[in-house]
């Protein structure tokens, strides 16, 4: 058993089997780093990239690798345990609204070659935002107060049937940052 801070960290926060509930998945999948923090760690993989990271440096860039590593187990088992619980079969007034709108502005969203493979949410018809991570975007829905019936998160991209229809559901994979090590 690893007694990393990390390590110890995450045995306090998991939940036994089952026991994750859709708010605390919801929490954990909107977590991310500050934007000092992310400043500090694009400042850091690039000195590391340049191989001029002094000793301090590789290990504070080491902390933000464990803590990034601990945050993307963490939401990947939020995402099992939202995707275990069966929900309702018919799709909420509201899921429906929002799942139209994106349907209706997808062919404008694709023009945008850079935003493909983007996350983008509704809540109604109000586009709430475009953002390569969903966690940006549970964020601002849970600090708008949205309710989980009321909004839909999509990626942009070609899809066949609209989001109402019964398809294949992609598996979200967090995407840890890497590190460089020196040497490498």
């Amino acid at each position: 058993m690893s007694t990393t801070e990390a390590a110890i960290l995450e045995r306090l926060i998991e939940p036994a089997a089952g026991e994750q509930s859709p708010e605390v998945a919801r929490y954990f999948l909107s977590l991310d780093f500050r934007g000092a923090d992310r400043q500090r760690l694009q400042d850091l993989t690039a000195k590391a990239a340049a191989r001029s990271l002094s000793p301090g440096e590789q290990a504070e860039l080491d902390a933000y690798n464990r803590v990034s590593q601990l945050l993307a187990r963490v939401q990947v088992r939020a995402r099992h345990a939202l995707e275990s619980r069966e929900g309702p079969c018919e799709v909420a007034p509201g899921i429906r609204r929002s799942q139209e709108a994106f349907w209706r502005d997808l062919p404008q969203l694709l023009r945008k070659r850079r935003d493909h493979g983007k996350w983008v949410a509704y809540h109604g018809d109000e586009r709430i935002g475009v953002a390569y991570r969903p966690q940006e975007l549970v964020r601002a829905i849970v600090q708008r107060g949205i309710p989980d019936d009321a909004y839909y998160m999509g990626v942009i991209r070609p899809h066949d049937l609209p989001p109402w229809e019964p398809d294949d559901i992609e598996p979200i994979h967090p995407q840890p940052f890497e590190s460089i090590a020196p040497g490498s």
